[in-house]
């Protein structure tokens, strides 16, 4: 029982991570754009 509740746990944090990932690389795509706007 526990180890099947520690790996539920694991996978649903494994997944916030990759969407928290995916945010950043979203952000971080966008910021980028912005300042190369400005500088051109």
């Amino acid at each position: 029982m526990a180890p099947f509740i520690f790996q539920k746990t694991f996978l649903h944090n494994y997944k916030d991570l990759t969407w928290i990932r995916t945010m950043l690389s979203m952000l971080l795509i966008v910021f980028y754009h912005i300042l190369y706007e400005n500088n051109e």
